[in-house]
């Protein structure tokens, strides 16, 4: 029974750390004092969101890569679930948490393209970012508003990767193949 109580408090902690990494997040509000959130949408109603913490992944995995979060969408009644893994630090869960709120409201915008147009490759023509595109943006910035925080301390080379990682990733660096045409 400690062992189930034990887990509990580690999954409630993983909850709150997500709650808390929406501070800072503009048109994002906590509910009272639960693990809900109110997101504003622009050009739309506002997006009820609410934070559980649970496992991630599959336990049957010998390489303990997970997801840090996930969600899942009910469009018609303008609510989502955030599913954050119960064992993630609070910094990659911060991280998440930024994704999945830029990721909700381009998908619940009804613009989001279908297709990532973020990624390394040619272009089609008439690609719209896609909702996980908006999710890797509002990281980016998210990333950017930490580097200039972290100036002239350690985390400052740490995030500074983290940065050129995500432009690489996002086939974004001046000078690849294409990058001209996402910029």
């Amino acid at each position: 029974c400690w062992l189930m109580a034990a887990r509990l408090d580690w999954g409630n902690a993983a909850a709150r750390d997500a709650v808390a990494a929406i501070e800072g997040i503009p048109g994002v509000d906590r509910i009272g004092n639960s693990h809900r959130l109110r997101v504003q949408v622009p050009g739309g109603e506002d997006l009820q969101v609410r934070v559980v913490a649970r496992p991630m992944g599959d336990a049957a995995r010998t390489d303990k890569l997970a997801d840090v979060a996930r969600y899942e969408l009910y469009p018609s009644k303008r609510m989502a679930v955030v599913f954050v893994s119960d064992h993630a630090s609070a910094q990659s869960i911060e991280r998440a948490m930024q994704h999945e709120i830029g990721e909700l409201r381009e998908e619940i915008s009804g613009l989001a393209g279908k297709v990532d147009v973020l990624k390394r490759g040619k272009l089609e023509p008439g690609a719209r970012l896609s909702a996980h595109d908006a999710g890797r943006v509002q990281e980016l910035e998210w990333l950017g508003k930490k580097l200039t925080a972290s100036a002239g301390t350690p985390a400052e080379q740490e995030l500074r990767h983290e940065i050129h990682a995500l432009i690489e990733d996002l086939g974004l660096r001046g000078g690849m193949k294409h990058a001209d045409a996402r910029m």
